[in-house]
């Protein structure tokens, strides 16, 4: 008779114990079953709804990961995330197409490999000095001439002691080109006006 009731008594701590301990391994798919004893029910089945908003909270963060991940590989703005060592943890395509290198399959190396633009490493090197955001306008050469928006800006990673930085470069190379043949052609706009006025001014004052 003994022997029965603390088999029956063990039962649900063991399936306590297993879905716990499944929960503490980031496995959310066991849940308690019951075995007719109130207490022990009550809690077993409070550790199945913990099991089950753990397992929505992880399948929703999964879900905008992956959201997040699509949008960075398609932004036209290059990214590249710095851990405090230096170290590149994530690149997107758009900055491995400005640097003109396949940056994926360099993750983990030192980012001073691939940018040796000396204002730019002056501008991240600041940036892990203070702590604080920088950013500058900078020309860099590759096959072609990039004009760079470049913004840095310190990130805390996996903890309050881990400081990153995130890499923004902004190619704004046609920008820049439309704004000088604006500002070209009103000039030469302005020229050609100012010429027939001149002309009629003095004609004006031949007549007067």
């Amino acid at each position: 008779f003994f022997r029965y009731w603390t088999k029956r008594l063990l039962q649900p701590i063991d399936q306590i114990k297993e879905v716990t301990v499944n929960i503490i391994n980031q496995d959310y798919s066991r849940r308690y079953r019951g075995n007719n004893f109130r207490e022990l029910d009550e809690l077993g089945y409070s550790i199945n709804k913990l099991a089950s908003k753990l397992e929505f909270q992880v399948q929703e963060l999964e879900t905008r990961n992956e959201q997040l991940n699509k949008l960075i590989e398609n932004l036209n703005i290059g990214i590249m995330l710095l851990n405090e060592s230096r170290l590149i943890k994530m690149v997107n395509p758009a900055m491995s197409e400005i640097l003109e290198i396949n940056l994926s399959d360099n993750i983990g190396r030192p980012y001073i490999h691939f940018i040796s633009n000396p204002w730019i490493i002056e501008l991240v090197e600041a940036a892990y000095d203070t702590g604080k955001p920088q950013s500058e306008e900078f020309n860099l050469m590759n096959s072609e001439e990039y004009i760079l928006d470049a913004t840095i800006i310190p990130v805390n990673l996996a903890s309050e002691s881990d400081h990153g930085l995130i890499i923004l470069f902004y190619d704004i190379t046609e920008i820049r080109r439309l704004e000088k043949v604006r500002t070209d052609f009103v000039a030469n706009a302005s020229h050609e006006l100012r010429t027939p006025v001149t002309a009629l001014k003095g004609f004006t004052e031949t007549l007067l």
